[in-house]
C-alpha cells in the first residue's frame, strides 16, 4: 500500500512564500499569476504556484541555491534560463530575470521567477496576476484578475480558412506515413500538427457558442465544459494507440468531426466552409487507405 502524501495547504504555501519575501531585504514585491490567480480555473491539489519575486539584485538568487530548502524538499527542479543546460532563444531581456521550476515531494510545485523591477510592466501585464506583497509601492494598480487574455479570439474569414486548410493539408501527411507503414511519422503529424489545427477549430466552435468570452485552456483541457457530450466523445476517439489501422480510423474520424464542427462554425461566423476541398481531401484519404490495405 502506497504511503499517503501529506500535502501542505494553499494557505500554508502562500504563508511560506510571503514569509520568505519578508525575510529577504532584496525582495521588494511579490505577485502570483497562472491558474491560482484565475477565478475561473478549477481548483485542485496539483495547481502550480506561479510566483514572481521582484528583487533589487538578481545574482544572490541565481548564483546559489541556499534559499531553496526554505520551501521544502525538491523532487526535481529545472532552470530553463540556464544557458549551460538549454539553448536559449534570443531575448533582449535575458539577464533581467531567472526561473526555478521546482516540484516538491509533497505534490506542491512552485515556479519561481526572480526579476529586476524593470521587468514589472512585462510581468504584471497578464490578466491572471494578483499582488501578494509590495514593500515600496512599485507595482501599479492591477485590474481584477481573470482569464480574459486567454479567451478564444474571433477569427477573420482568412484565418478561419487557414485553419481549415491546415487540417486538410496535414491530413495527407498522416495518410502518407500510414501508407508507408511509418507509424511514428504518421502519429507525429497527427498529434503535433493535425491536432493543433483541430484544437484551434474547436476553440472557434466554442467561441461562437460563448460570444468569444471563454478560454478552452492549455491543450483544450476545459473543452468538456463547453462541448456537447457527443462531440467531446467523438474528439476523444481521435486519440488512438499505435496500431496502424486504428490510427487510420482516428484520422478519418477527426476529418469527419472537422467537417461537422467546421460547417456549423462557418455558418455561425458567416464565413464559407471549403466544402469542395474537403470532399476532395476525404476522397483522397480513403483512396490511399484502400490502396495500402
Amino acid at each position: 500500500m502506497s504511503e499517503q502524501i501529506q500535502q501542505r495547504s494553499e494557505q500554508q504555501m502562500l504563508s511560506l512564500i510571503l514569509s520568505f519575501a519578508r525575510q529577504q531585504p532584496l525582495i521588494r514585491a511579490v505577485t502570483m499569476n497562472g491558474s491560482r490567480a484565475n477565478p475561473n480555473a478549477p481548483k485542485d491539489r496539483y495547481q502550480d504556484f506561479d510566483i514572481v519575486y521582484f528583487v533589487s539584485a538578481l545574482s544572490p538568487f541565481v548564483e546559489n541555491r541556499d534559499w531553496l530548502p526554505f520551501f521544502g524538499e525538491p523532487v526535481i527542479l529545472q532552470t530553463p534560463d540556464d544557458e549551460t543546460l538549454f539553448t536559449p532563444e534570443e531575448d533582449p531581456l535575458r539577464g533581467k530575470y531567472f526561473h526555478y521550476l521546482v516540484q516538491f515531494t509533497d505534490v506542491n510545485r512552485i515556479d519561481f521567477c526572480f526579476a529586476l523591477p524593470e521587468m514589472i510592466p512585462q510581468l504584471t501585464a497578464d490578466s491572471e496576476t494578483v499582488l501578494l506583497l509590495d514593500k515600496d509601492g512599485i507595482i501599479p494598480p492591477l485590474p481584477p484578475q481573470s482569464d480574459r487574455d486567454y479567451w478564444v479570439q474571433k477569427p477573420s474569414a482568412g484565418r478561419f480558412y487557414g485553419c481549415c486548410n491546415e487540417l486538410m493539408w496535414v491530413s495527407t501527411y498522416v495518410a502518407k506515413g500510414l501508407a508507408r507503414g511509418e507509424v511514428t511519422f504518421a502519429r507525429h503529424c497527427l498529434e503535433d500538427y493535425l491536432r493543433s489545427a483541430a484544437l484551434t477549430l474547436l476553440g472557434y466552435y466554442v467561441g461562437t457558442k460563448t460570444n468569444f468570452s471563454v478560454s478552452i485552456g492549455k491543450a483544450g483541457k476545459y473543452l468538456p465544459r463547453f462541448l456537447e457530450p457527443e462531440i467531446w466523445q467523438r474528439y476523444l476517439s481521435t486519440f488512438p494507440d499505435i496500431d496502424i489501422n486504428r490510427t487510420w480510423q482516428a484520422l478519418l474520424e477527426m476529418m469527419e468531426l472537422f467537417h461537422q464542427i467546421g460547417t456549423v462554425t462557418a455558418q455561425r461566423l458567416g464565413y464559407p466552409f471549403p466544402e469542395q476541398e474537403y470532399q476532395q481531401v476525404i476522397d483522397y484519404l480513403r483512396r490511399i487507405r484502400g490502396q495500402s490495405l
